[in-house]
């Protein structure tokens, strides 16, 4: 299955949930719309029961706990489906999937959990992921070492390892059309153009960037929306330009995609700047209907590509039926 559109979708739900991060009040229409994606950002508020006793570290570790469960149930699933490890790659497909789909919210809760801002009325300083841990006890010496080691890890780490196997793979001749390689690692590359063949490296790159400047920039300085309109108008540009995709539909949804996020934070800045009521609640109106529209084009696309390979995978098996073999036989 061709997995760059749903990927596309939750990139999309994923940056609409990181809107609060620029530091401008929302009326509750918007809000209450963003929360819609808090599924595929990771931020699920029950899981925060594992953790029972470290209130402080739930909102921390809540998204962790719940990808790391997925991780495993994936794993578990394709080891029994195909007997042993790695028998046809699809373990090794899910892990890819998992992790850059869920790169962006997973790469923000560590980013997040870094920063700290001062409390004037207190006169201490807060972590901004767990406001109710302060940044100058013992405990938070253990958060910030496990947060840098998921920045190696994980942060920095998934990137640079992504653009490794991509470029080994394309420095051994023909390796890329290798079977086995498609069946593990095609998902990286078989969606785009062979000239283009390191861009998904590049799109993680952008989640990255994207989960930076939403996390380590101070909110109060008003500079996020700024940088965050200046890199969708950067990437929109990339994106007509070098028409990625093979498919020219899926360069289509990339574009729409990035314009409707350019969309949304010049909607969310004037909302901040902005003194007029019915103005506000038109254009938090106007997102919402834009939002909502632009996520059921995608999980239509998705649903559809998804229905096509499963069709497609049933008239395989029907042709491959004794009847049909003995029937060629004969004919």
């Amino acid at each position: 299955v061709n997995t760059s559109t749903i990927k596309t979708l939750l990139f999309f739900t994923q940056v609409l949930a990181l809107l609060p991060s620029l530091g401008i009040s929302v009326p509750g229409s918007l809000s209450g719309a963003s929360e819609v994606s808090s599924f595929s950002s990771l931020a699920i508020p029950g899981i925060s029961c594992v953790w029972k006793g470290y209130d402080e570290l739930s909102s921390f570790w809540s998204g962790w706990t719940l990808f790391l469960a997925i991780v495993t149930l994936v794993c578990c699933g394709n080891a029994i489906r195909t007997r042993f490890w790695g028998r046809s790659g699809t373990v090794t497909a899910g892990l890819i999937f998992l992790v850059t789909a869920f790169y962006l919210p997973l790469s923000s809760l560590v980013l997040r959990s870094l920063r700290c801002e001062w409390d004037s009325c207190l006169g201490e300083s807060f972590f901004v992921s767990m406001p109710h841990l302060s940044c100058e006890t013992d405990r938070a010496v253990a958060v910030r070492v496990m947060a840098w080691v998921l920045v190696f890890v994980f942060v920095l780490g998934v990137p640079v390892c992504l653009g490794w196997v991509l470029w080994r793979a394309r420095r051994s001749r023909g390796r890329l059309e290798d079977p086995e390689v498609r069946a593990r690692i095609g998902q990286l590359y078989l969606c785009y153009t062979e000239e283009r063949w390191w861009w998904e490296a590049s799109v993680t790159l952008r989640r990255l960037l994207i989960a930076a400047s939403a996390s380590l920039i101070p909110m109060e300085s008003g500079i996020t929306p700024f940088a965050l309109f200046l890199f969708f108008l950067v990437s929109m540009e990339l994106q007509r330009a070098l028409q990625p995709y093979r498919s020219v539909q899926e360069n289509r949804l990339e574009f729409g995609t990035l314009l409707f996020l350019e969309v949304n934070v010049v909607g969310v800045f004037s909302l901040g700047v902005s003194e007029r009521s019915w103005a506000r609640q038109f254009v938090a109106a106007l997102l919402v209907v834009l939002d909502v529209s632009w996520i059921l084009v995608l999980a239509g696309v998705s649903v559809r590509g998804v229905a096509i390979r499963l069709r497609a995978k049933v008239d395989a098996v029907e042709l491959d039926t004794p009847l049909v073999a003995e029937e060629r036989r004969e004919g």
